[in-house]
């Protein structure tokens, strides 16, 4: 029963994500921490928004971006401490 409550959960989250203006919503998530992301990973984030609004929302490279541009913009950019914890976890 836990199991497919949290399963609900992470597809009601992954429809939330993965909309005709999810661009967007990545925009809203990399802008406040623009100036911590190094320049070779925000040109690949520009790319890959750019490719996202020309792929179609039913189309499965648009979940595969989605999910691309979910990851990159959910790391600890810049917040080093994370970034040490997350070494000495691996």
């Amino acid at each position: 029963m836990i199991l497919s409550r949290e399963i609900l959960t992470l597809r009601l989250y992954h429809c939330e994500i993965m909309t005709p203006n999810s661009a967007e919503k990545f925009r809203g998530r990399i802008d406040p921490i623009k100036d911590k992301i190094p320049g070779h990973v925000l040109k690949v984030i520009e790319e890959e928004l750019k490719k996202l609004q020309l792929l179609e929302t039913s189309s499965s490279e648009f979940d595969v971006t989605c999910n691309y541009l979910d990851w990159l913009t959910v790391l600890p950019w810049g917040n080093f401490r994370c970034a040490i914890c997350f070494m000495l976890m691996s």
